[in-house]
């Protein structure tokens, strides 16, 4: 008990995460994309059902009952404000909050690196990515098409389903193990909510009128 107002995190560990901000800090200023700052708080929350806001209330002048504002769950919005103003590339590394996600993988706050690059495709911002992942000593994940992830997982082109019956297709994607380690987690996390009820490591769908809205979900 006495030492329970130690940090967790150790210098070494501090150490290096500076070293990896001035990183890609660097990176980034070497393709001159410009740091930029955003709000933290806003008037309107996350419009994402899946995300939950942190909030808080404000008192300025004239609002005697407090006024209700949100913490930011990412700078997108705020930033795409500036991206329509012409301001051109632009990134940001600033804290975000979430309510309702802590655990292993998930904190109700964190650091987010957001950056956009007007003018590139997919393609070329993947490869911006992995320049980034690759300047900073990290392990380079395997590149994967949607479509390859799907047909390795479970056999199935979602974009040619033949004669595959809504429930043929609910029982294929039900599996939803093997797929998530191809795909990338924001759309893992649109897919799930639309599936029914877990059984063990198996996720079954306990509609099959909800394939259609998984369905919309895919790329």
């Amino acid at each position: 008990m006495a030492d329970d107002w130690q940090p967790v995190a150790s210098r070494e560990s501090l150490a290096r995460r500076a070293e990896l901000l001035r990183s890609i800090r660097r990176f980034m200023d070497e393709r001159s994309i410009l740091e930029v700052e955003t709000p933290v708080l806003s008037r309107a929350g996350a419009t994402d059902p899946n995300i939950r806001n942190l909030a808080t209330t404000a008192h300025p002048p004239g609002a005697p009952d407090g006024t209700p504002l949100y913490l930011h769950t990412s700078p997108e919005f705020a930033m795409k404000r500036l991206l329509a103003a012409g301001v051109g590339p632009i990134y940001q590394i600033t804290r975000v909050f979430r309510d309702a996600e802590l655990g292993r993988l998930h904190q109700l706050e964190f650091t987010m690196l957001v950056w956009y690059r007007p003018g590139f495709d997919h393609h070329a911002m993947m490869d911006e990515v992995r320049e980034l992942i690759a300047g900073l000593g990290l392990e380079i994940e395997e590149r994967v098409a949607y479509l390859d992830a799907f047909e390795s997982a479970v056999g199935l082109d979602p974009h040619d389903l033949g004669d595959v019956t809504e429930e043929q297709l609910a029982r294929i994607i039900g599996d939803m193990a093997s797929l998530a380690v191809k795909l990338n987690k924001p759309l893992s996390a649109r897919l799930m909510p639309v599936a029914g009820k877990k059984a063990g490591d198996r996720t079954e769908f306990n509609d099959p009128s909800l394939v259609n809205t998984l369905l919309q979900a895919l790329p």
